[in-house]
């Protein structure tokens, strides 16, 4: 259960994890992409996708790598543009142990600001 808590509390500050930078292009279906990748611990897919500070800042979260230690993270991302924004709905799961059924962690938006075709900063 500490692990689930862990898990929703990176649901929550995930946006905040995305520090402010400028506007650029960035089609929807990369923007999900980079954000699954980074939920399931694919840094080195979500790098492409997703600007080096913010990955920095999930790589080096205790609470967030202890939180996903030995379990199967998943995060389904759909994304729409919304002027110089990405907004993506995220729904996460959790296999917390092997042979078990996902568990549901719930949902959010998250706004992001898009940069040099990557996603970079929580948008206002």
């Amino acid at each position: 259960m500490n692990k689930r808590f862990a898990l929703f509390a990176l649901l929550l500050i995930f946006p905040m994890v995305l520090a402010a930078c400028g506007g650029s292009d960035m089609e929807p279906a990369d923007a999900e992409k980079g954000i699954e990748a980074a939920f399931a611990g694919n840094f080195e897919e979500a790098e492409k996708y997703m600007c080096d500070e913010e990955l920095d800042e999930m790589r080096n979260d205790p609470n967030f790598t202890s939180a996903t230690e030995g379990m199967e993270l998943t995060a389904d991302a759909t994304c729409r543009k919304d002027g110089d924004a990405m907004v993506c709905d995220v729904a996460m799961s959790a296999v917390m142990a092997e042979g078990q059924e996902p568990t549901d962690l719930g949902s959010t938006e998250l706004r992001a600001n898009i940069k040099d075709g990557k996603l970079c900063g929580e948008a206002e």
